[in-house]
């Protein structure tokens, strides 16, 4: 199954903010493979910083820090290609900066994009995020939020090899420094007021991924972890391994969905 079809994605129009950590810009750029080589049409950008793509991740990338120039843009590159990368700026570091959350309501309007995909958080390539008072930057046309965790923290100590601000993960997931991360505490970080989710659309979805499901151990605590998310509310999980093939690993869903819409 593609990862586009587990996530329950609805098109054309959809416009996915991807948060958290471990595999949110590997979940991106498979859904922009996926649905490009199903007949879509469509743009990746972030509202926060990633390293800028690569050429076998998109070949058009259009740069602008006004709207004008960035449409103007974005136009042309889409005469040449079905998915364009856009960002305001190229930082010194070598990443691309974030566009102007208010935008993406425009381009999801635009005429022949199907899908706009957001990077909308950081994590410092760690498997667990807790957020800071600015974060994540969900864009308010969101119309699915996918909180990505890295099922690989599960069962380690929480610390800064687990965790990007593990400080602010132990007070949102309720657990001490050193102790071992449960899928009780990343279920609780993942959808906590203050959490991975925090600033999503009252009208959005919310999709959890769970990524890194690379053995049978992790799969029993990815499953462990999803049960959780589905007894608070949440309507759909996907376990997954993106670096692999298939992508996705099962697909958990609940009766009703009480979190993020129906």
């Amino acid at each position: 199954m593609e990862l586009y079809r587990a996530l329950g994605m609805a098109l054309p129009g959809e416009v996915v903010a991807l948060v958290g950590a471990g595999g949110k810009t590997s979940a991106m750029y498979l859904l922009a493979r996926e649905l490009t080589a199903a007949g879509y049409r469509g743009v990746v950008a972030t509202t926060t910083r990633i390293w800028l793509p690569t050429p076998e991740q998109v070949t058009e990338l259009v740069v602008a820090d006004r709207w004008p120039e960035l449409l103007a843009g974005l136009e042309a590159a889409l005469a040449r290609s079905p998915l364009v990368a856009l960002g305001a700026a190229r930082g010194p570091e070598g990443k691309l900066y974030g566009i102007d959350p208010a935008w993406v309501s425009a381009l999801r309007r635009g005429p022949g994009i199907d899908f706009v995909l957001v990077e909308a958080d950081g994590a410092a390539g760690r498997p667990l995020k807790g957020p800071a008072s600015h974060e994540p930057v969900i864009p308010p046309a969101a119309t699915l939020v996918v909180p990505v965790v890295g099922a690989s923290a599960l069962g380690r100590p929480l610390g800064p090899d687990t965790a990007h601000r593990p400080e602010i993960v132990a007070r949102l997931a309720g657990l001490s420094l050193g102790e071992p991360v449960t899928p009780g505490a990343v279920a609780r970080l993942l959808l906590h007021p203050e959490g991975n989710v925090k600033g999503t659309p009252v009208s959005a979805r919310i999709v959890p991924l769970i990524n890194q499901v690379d053995s049978p151990a992790v799969a029993a605590l990815a499953r462990e972890l999803a049960a959780r998310l589905l007894d608070q509310g949440v309507g759909r999980v996907v376990l997954a391994r993106l670096a692999a093939e298939p992508p996705v690993v099962e697909v958990m869903a609940a009766l009703v969905n009480t979190v993020g819409g129906t």
